[in-house]
């Protein structure tokens, strides 16, 4: 026989059934936890509770009684431990077993191999369903409904769609990371190349320094030749083996300095423009810092709504976008 009682709240009149008798529940109107009556009502009580939507069934609640209101936050952590804790052991137990899963599917996304791309989109796809029956068994405890482990399993009748949510809010948030800091800092590096006249300079230097690095290598070579002249003279033909080698070494050593100064050159010129590019992309970074936790705030409730309210992806990020208005800061800080 359901139970029917006044929210002390906002004094609707709510119905649960029978096995609820004692437990807490949520108001789906004012968000207030209250304790359950411990005896069902009469029947002959409940005919004006008819076609109305029934309380502690998740989802139950169509999509036009979604009234949002404002969080608090002393209520909303005070709700949460009178509803955790009354189911505690069992709320320990679920985190334990999705974490050993997650541990599990992360030895097996080790595996190097060609399979790699597989089994990251496996392991997207696991999280996903775990996500979702984590947010079905959590709405069902801070509501005082009967809790089993299996709910962690029961999401995938969400599974497509938090997929696509969760791909449209990647999308959405690479677009404007690209957009607004690396399209500027590829702007601020392509801008910063340096003129004819720099090129010029920084050439002059790094040659100078290429020719400092010559002339002691000549020197050394002057030295090992200096005790060799006593066998040129003994033996001419030694001596002109040793000189002919000793001009290919030379033009070996000129080739490879050249080749240095080159590869020098374009590292040192390549430096202002890496700084540039990093510094402006720092600077776009702290710019869009706020909007981009201001627009996190606003779709962070979709996934909730998709397995609460059962709806499709746009609705669930219109829905957030609507009860998220006024409460951002409640909500950041709560996150």
């Amino acid at each position: 026989m359901p139970i029917e009682f006044q929210c002390p709240g906002c004094g609707a009149t709510l119905r649960v059934d029978d096995a609820s008798a004692g437990r807490q529940a949520q108001c789906p109107k004012c968000g207030q936890l209250s304790q359950l009556p411990l005896e069902p009502v009469p029947a002959a009580q409940n005919v004006q509770m008819q076609g109305g939507p029934e309380f502690g069934q998740v989802g139950a609640l169509p999509t036009k009684a979604l009234r949002p209101t404002r969080i608090d936050l002393g209520s909303v952590i005070s709700r949460s431990w009178q509803a955790y804790t009354a189911e505690f052991g069992l709320c320990l137990a679920v985190i334990a077993v999705f974490l050993a899963i997650q541990l599990a599917a992360g030895c097996v996304s080790n595996i190097s191999g060609d399979i790699q791309i597989v089994i990251g989109i496996a392991r997207w796809v696991l999280d996903t369903w775990l996500a979702a029956g984590l947010i079905l068994f959590f709405l069902k405890a801070v509501r005082g409904q009967t809790l089993v482990i299996n709910d962690l399993f029961a999401g995938g009748k969400y599974l497509l769609r938090l997929l696509g949510l969760y791909f449209v809010l990647a999308v959405f948030f690479g677009i404007i990371l690209f957009v607004g800091c690396l399209l500027p800092a590829a702007i601020g590096y392509i801008a910063s190349a340096p003129g004819p006249e720099q090129k010029h300079a920084v050439a002059l230097e790094v040659r100078h320094v290429a020719q400092e690095k010559q002339e002691k290598v000549a020197e050394g070579d002057d030295n090992s030749e200096s005790g060799k002249e006593a066998e040129k003279d003994e033996d001419p033909e030694a001596g002109r083996s040793e000189e002919q080698l000793a001009k290919e070494q030379e033009m070996q050593l000129d080739s490879a300095i050249r080749a240095m100064d080159i590869g020098a050159i374009e590292k040192k010129l390549q430096e202002p423009q890496t700084q540039v590019a990093i510094m402006v992309f720092f600077v776009a970074c702290l710019i869009w810092l706020v909007p981009i936790v201001i627009l996190g705030l606003m779709f962070s409730q979709s996934q909730y709504l998709v397995v609460d309210r059962d709806v499709g992806i746009v609705d669930a990020l219109k829905l957030s976008i609507k009860i998220t208005r006024g409460n951002k800061w409640s909500l950041f800080l709560l996150g």
